[in-house]
């Protein structure tokens, strides 16, 4: 669904007038050559149009300390006492009447040998997404400190959003930051922070992120479009209310009643059978699926002949799951309301099947879609007619959902876009991405599409890319994203080292869509040089 055209507010409209001057004075800059820097203390006097800079210090090289609260998950905290001498400034961004938006920006310090004037800087500026989604989240430090270590200019914030969910039956304000008003504020204050401490504007802006963080990247290539040159956003979470309608079709399908619930012991084995039906589709036996969709696996091949096993499924069992397996649809008019879940990656759907919903998910349908703070979802279930209808009138009116194709401002100033998904990710349905990598296609034109947009479909991963859990998948989209802007060639394929429990255990190559990894005939199949991107096969048979 396109997007309503929303009509800015006088105060937004000066604000634009505002972030134009402020964009004209830094291109000023860059064009002038390289000017005096500033001391990173010096900045803290820095003015800018609805930004009060809190802090501006000089953080020696390994000494940062994050204060109390800034890291939600203390057993998870992410390294610190590598990170290179920089500048850190806190500044607080308020664009609105309430609900104001903390930024933290991260500047390599000056060398403190070498040529004067010479910086660690690698000239880049890079936006750091949130880890929130509707509720309130700290900026993300890991995000900044991997960007520092890579020699950026790394920008985050808090996401604008105070407390839990409950916000949205107050006021919208804190919906805007969420979608898309706190990657440009604090995307215009990085740049003219950059400016003035080195003296040059960032030669290079760009995105890489994954799930709820992405948000960043795609509100930026979406409605500012000059913001970022290039974005890579993984797990496409623009279309909210259809990727929680189906993670409650599957809670739902799964827990009808209680013959229904499958244990979760039982998910590896599922998974095995899908796997073991369709490994052989792209040549080899390798323990992945490469295209999914086109697998053909039943589950009634697992059902008991004779009372419930744990090496069996109950008839409710299969029900549910072939449910799971044709996605969410309209009771009443059975048209479809979510694509499906994939086969092959049943040991991911953990979070989403035990006894009580996702809590995301469960935020959604209980502020956003039936705005009712004390509903119950087991005495009232979701109902996939009236309150899929009722969340369509809220995307409308509210401002939430980047689900806009139309990115042409994007791509005809040389912009490049990077989707990828997982076909075992259990949060996102992975077509959703397709859909709209391919609504994107049709509203730029394939020639165009072909020089700036890219989406790769990762066989066996998750969610976000990474190196831990049972399977899972590393690669570096902000490399990819700098080799495509250095060379001036869209990428059809990468290689992505694939790993075990936490161990390497070979590479894969990934495929631009709609090409699949197929096996070459000889060669190791944990070797992505035994493998090249072709057609998908024909579908396999179905049930």
């Amino acid at each position: 669904m396109r997007e309503a055209v929303r009509v800015r507010s006088p105060k937004e409209v000066r604000r634009q007038a505002a972030v134009t001057v402020v964009s004209v004075l830094v291109s000023c800059v860059a064009g002038a050559g390289a000017t005096e820097a500033a001391s990173c203390e010096s900045l803290a006097t820095l003015s800018l149009r609805d930004v009060r800079i809190d802090v501006a210090q000089s953080v020696a090289a390994g000494a940062f300390q994050p204060g109390p609260g800034a890291i939600p998950n203390p057993a998870a905290a992410p390294r610190f006492s590598d990170l290179p001498a920089f500048c850190r400034v806190v500044a607080t961004a308020r664009p609105g009447s309430e609900a104001p938006i903390t930024i933290e920006v991260w500047l390599p310090a000056p060398r403190a040998e070498g040529v004067p004037g010479r910086t660690a800087w690698n000239g880049r500026l890079r936006g750091i997404g949130n880890d929130g989604f509707y509720n309130a989240a700290p900026v993300t430090l890991g995000g900044l400190a991997d960007g520092l270590r890579a020699g950026d200019v790394a920008v985050g914030s808090d996401g604008g959003r105070k407390g839990d969910a409950s916000y949205i039956l107050r006021g919208t304000e804190q919906l805007t930051n969420f979608n898309y008003r706190l990657a440009h504020e604090m995307t215009v204050a990085a740049r003219a922070l950059a400016a003035a401490y080195y003296g040059k504007a960032p030669a290079f802006a760009a995105v890489a992120e994954c799930a709820g963080r992405g948000a960043i990247g795609l509100s930026s290539v979406q409605r500012y479009p000059a913001d970022y040159d290039a974005v890579a956003v993984g797990e496409f979470i623009g279309d909210n209310t259809r990727h929680f309608a189906n993670q409650w079709w599957v809670w739902q399908a799964l827990h009808t009643d209680e013959a229904s619930t499958i244990p979760l012991e039982k998910l590896p084995m599922i998974q095995r059978a899908a796997v073991a039906a369709c490994d052989m589709d792209d040549g080899v036996a390798d323990g992945l699926i490469s295209d999914p969709p086109r697998c053909g696996f039943d589950p009634g091949v697992l059902q008991c002949t004779a009372g419930e096993r744990a090496d069996c499924l109950a008839a409710p069992q299969v029900t549910a799951l072939r449910t799971i397996y044709a996605g969410a649809r309209n009771p009443r008019t059975n048209a479809p309301v979510a694509p499906p879940l994939m086969r092959g990656g049943e040991t991911n759907w953990t979070p989403i099947v035990g006894p009580k919903p996702n809590p995301v998910s469960l935020d959604h349908f209980k502020y956003f879609v039936r705005r009712d703070s004390a509903w119950d979802y087991t005495a009232r279930p979701v109902n996939f007619d009236a309150d899929i209808a009722a969340a369509s009138v809220q995307m409308a009116r509210l401002p939430i959902g980047l689900t806009n194709p139309d990115i042409r401002r994007f791509t005809a100033r040389g912009g490049k876009l990077l989707l990828y998904a997982g076909w075992s990710d259990p949060f996102v349905p992975p077509q959703i991405s397709i859909e709209y990598y391919e609504r994107v296609v049709a509203a730029v034109g394939k020639k165009v599409a072909d020089a700036s947009v890219r989406l790769f479909m990762v066989p066996g991963l998750r969610n976000c890319q990474g190196t831990a859990g049972a399977e899972n998948f590393a690669f570096d989209t902000m490399t990819i994203l700098q080799q495509w802007k250095d060379s001036g060639k869209a990428p059809d394929a990468f290689v992505a080292r694939r790993f075990q429990n936490g161990a390497e255990v070979g590479t894969r190559l990934i495929c631009a869509y709609p090409t699949v990894p197929t096996y070459s005939g000889s060669g190791n199949p944990q070797d992505a040089a035994s493998f090249a991107c072709r057609a998908p096969r024909p579908t396999s048979t179905s049930p």
